[in-house]
């Protein structure tokens, strides 16, 4: 909750617990090793942009925080074999992932298929240490589906 500026207080965060809940086991497994990855021992991928995709998935009822959560979960599991393939980050713990793109299509997407199944459309960029996620247009031309 903290790293998506969700506060206890808030509704957004019995949204959150809602949303955690609906999980599957292997879902909640791989976010929770994620989230609690400290870039030492293991690899953490930094999620900047996260506190926007949460806002805009909040206020996009195609999207919902249960989505959101479940489009991340298939991003890791993007991520990592990615990752582990690229010579450059063999020694990495420490990987920075720019979800800009993603805040955006968030807040535009109309269709809950097309959101759910976006991972599988967008392309990962590498430049040293820090990982873009692009939607391309095989996704912003389906927002309006």
């Amino acid at each position: 909750a903290c790293l998506m500026r969700i506060h206890p207080e808030d509704n957004c965060f019995n949204q959150l617990v809602t949303a955690w809940n609906r999980l599957g086991e292997a879902e909640k497994q791989t976010l929770t090793n994620h989230f609690l990855a400290d870039g030492i021992d293991e690899v953490a991928f930094v999620f900047e942009f996260l506190p926007d995709c949460v806002a805009n998935a909040m206020k996009n009822p195609i999207v919902t925080l249960l989505g959101l959560l479940e489009v991340l979960e298939e991003l890791l599991q993007t991520l990592q074999p990615a990752v582990a393939m690229n010579p450059d980050l063999k020694d990495a713990k420490i990987i920075n992932v720019d979800l800009a793109d993603m805040s955006e299509f968030i807040s535009c997407v109309q269709n809950h298929f097309v959101f759910e199944t976006c991972v599988s459309r967008c392309k990962i960029r590498f430049a040293g240490r820090r990982a873009h996620c692009e939607m391309t247009g095989g996704n912003w031309g389906r927002i309006h589906e």
